[in-house]
Formats: structure tokens, C-alpha cells, sequence
């Protein structure tokens, strides 16, 4: 049926979009010749509250896409215990897959939350996915939309997009493609 392959589709892009989303607000910023990561924007504004409470995040993300999974657990939990929302939301996307820790989809929940909260989008983006799917959680529509919409209304372009999905397939609310367009084109 046609709504039956929507939601093949909106499933497949949601499935990927936790891959996508772990460090999509790190700011890359290089200075005297040297490359640095960090959730500070290069002008020091940004998701971090300091950058002594970044120690360890540039080595952390960058062992995380090494695949070097210990070593990024070792460097990124302690920060995700304190205020790092990315470290915090990194955790959560190694636990969601068992990367170098046990696969334990709702500690990814909890920690995806808790960057949720601190206001990170790529972590509400991740929470909406998790709705949407209803493998971790139940299974609703509704919640999905709503995390996409927080995560949106912070200009995520990976949530805008799952949004209009959302709304092109009837997810939750009645189709609509206008809404959908509005979604797609922001």
C-alpha cells in the first residue's frame, strides 16, 4: 500500500538519521594553523558552558569516528556525567548501538534526554527517531512530532526534514503537504 511504503521510507531515513545526528554541533574553529572541535562556536558562544568543561571532547569525538569506541567511552563519559550535552548525547549513540559498551538502548534514551533537556537539538532529533520507531519506546507519533518540532525550531535541518516527513506521511497528524513544503524548505 502506498502509506505502507511511506512509512518504509520515513523508517529508513529516521534509522539513519541517529548516525548522522551524534556531533552535528560540534564547531570546528582553526587557529594559528591548529584544528580544534568543540561545542563552543569559534567566538566562544555555543552548547558548552566552558571550555574547561570541553577538556577531552575534541580527543573523544575524534576516537568516536575512529572507531575507537573504548578510548572515546573513556575520554567522553566523565564529561557526560557533568554538562557536555554532546558527550552526553555521543554516550547515548554508543549505547543505542553497542559501540564499545554494551548494547543498552534505554541508557541511549536517558542520556539522549538529559542532552534533550540541556537543549541540544541533535539529541531532541534522536528522541523523536526513537518515538517514531518504538523499538526503545513505545511506539507515538505525536511525541516524535513534538521532539522533531523543538529540535526544528532550532534550525536542525535533519529534524525539519523527518518533520515534514511526519506530516507528507499522516504520522501522527492528518497529511499535509503544504505543512510538509513549509518543513522541507526552511
Amino acid at each position: 500500500t502506498k502509506k505502507g511504503e511511506a512509512m518504509k521510507r520515513l523508517f529508513f531515513v529516521l534509522s539513519m538519521v541517529i548516525t548522522i545526528t551524534s556531533h552535528a554541533e560540534v564547531y570546528k574553529c582553526v587557529k594559528d594553523g591548529k584544528t580544534s572541535y568543540g561545542e563552543n562556536r569559534c567566538d566562544g558562544t555555543g552548547n558548552g558552558n566552558s571550555l574547561n568543561s570541553n577538556a577531552g571532547l575534541n580527543e573523544g569525538l575524534a576516537a568516536f569516528e575512529s572507531g575507537n569506541y573504548e578510548m572515546a567511552y573513556s575520554l567522553l563519559n566523565p564529561l557526560s556525567e557533568s554538562v557536555v550535552a554532546m558527550a552526553k548525547n555521543t554516550i547515548g549513540r554508543m549505547y543505542l548501538q553497542g559501540q564499545g559498551v554494551p548494547k543498552n538502548p534505554e541508557n541511549a534514551r536517558i542520556l539522549f534526554r538529559k542532552a534533550a533537556k540541556q537543549g541540544l537539538p541533535n539529541a531532541k532529533n534522536n528522541l523523536g527517531v526513537m518515538y517514531a520507531d518504538g523499538n526503545v519506546v513505545p511506539q507515538d507519533y505525536r511525541q516524535a512530532i513534538a521532539w522533531f518540532r523543538e529540535a526544528a525550531d532550532q534550525g536542525f535541518a535533519l529534524a525539519m526534514n523527518n518533520l515534514a516527513d511526519m506530516y507528507e506521511n499522516g504520522l501522527g497528524v492528518k497529511p499535509d503537504h503544504i505543512e510538509a513544503d513549509k518543513w522541507r524548505k526552511k
